[in-house]
């Protein structure tokens, strides 16, 4: 299209099929953004069973609405909607097992253990009992095997570590229930924090090109420093009479 440098004499005959070649790698982004974006929406919207202190009961709530503070409560065969302190599982001891295939790809379960005193005291459900605690953890982080945070109740100071953590992506395995208290959601959770964004897929064949075109621009600037500088010795040497063996005309003077 640039009449100076131009291949095609000015007719844009290479227009049609770069059009096509940009349309189809349009929709082919396109169709990828469209199936990211249904996929988050379907994990955005799942349910769990969240705490009401309004109507004192667990109410069906979207993962994308979970607050921080907030205690829900999963069941056996659940995935964890985000990063919650165990404090109560359906186990006497307090030991709830789970499965972390999604985060780390292992199979064996994991045992986590519940804070001693909510275990000892949510006896018939967080509504029943007036317990109040106030807990103090470290910033969101991409560590999957570190916490650390304290639980101040009313009768002690308890330390928490990665054993009290239920990670988001993780399920519940072996144990009917358990009660969480949520301190990382969405993009501030551990496996959130952990993932990349996509990147752009490329062909080998445009890779290769990439790389020939980035070593044929480094070496014309090569030749061009190397013309300049001979260029400059050139006229150092010739001084007048390079003028000559380069064609230039002087302008004080007619020329036909």
């Amino acid at each position: 299209m640039v009449p100076g440098v131009t291949l095609t004499n000015g007719q844009p005959t290479i227009l049609v099929p770069l059009l096509f070649v940009v349309a189809v790698s349009a929709l082919k982004d396109i169709f990828e953004d469209l199936k990211r974006h249904g996929s988050d929406a379907v994990e955005n919207n799942k349910k769990v069973l969240a705490a009401s202190q309004k109507i004192k009961r667990f109410v069906e709530d979207r993962w994308k609405e979970l607050w921080v503070g907030q205690i829900v409560k999963v069941n056996m065969n659940e995935y964890f909607p985000a990063d919650l302190i165990l404090l109560q599982s359906s186990s006497p001891s307090g030991i709830a097992y789970i499965e972390t295939k999604n985060l780390d790809g292992e199979t064996n379960l994991k045992c986590k253990e519940s804070v001693k005193e909510s275990q000892e005291t949510i006896t018939d459900g967080p509504f029943a009992t007036a317990w109040k605690a106030r807990v103090v953890c470290e910033k969101p982080n991409d560590k999957l095997y570190k916490f650390e945070g304290t639980i101040q109740t009313e009768v002690d100071l308890y330390s928490l570590d990665q054993n009290n953590l239920l990670l988001r992506g993780s399920s519940l395995r072996n144990t009917d229930w358990v009660y969480g208290l949520v301190v990382y959601t969405g993009h501030e959770t551990r496996v959130m924090m952990n993932s990349s964004s996509s990147r752009i897929k490329f062909s080998n064949l445009e890779l290769g090109m990439n790389r020939q075109i980035i070593m044929l621009f480094f070496f014309q600037i090569f030749i061009c420093l190397i013309g300049a500088t001979m260029s400059e010795f050139l006229t150092a040497e010739m001084g007048a009479r390079h003028n000559d063996y380069l064609r230039i005309l002087d302008s004080s003077k007619d020329h036909q």
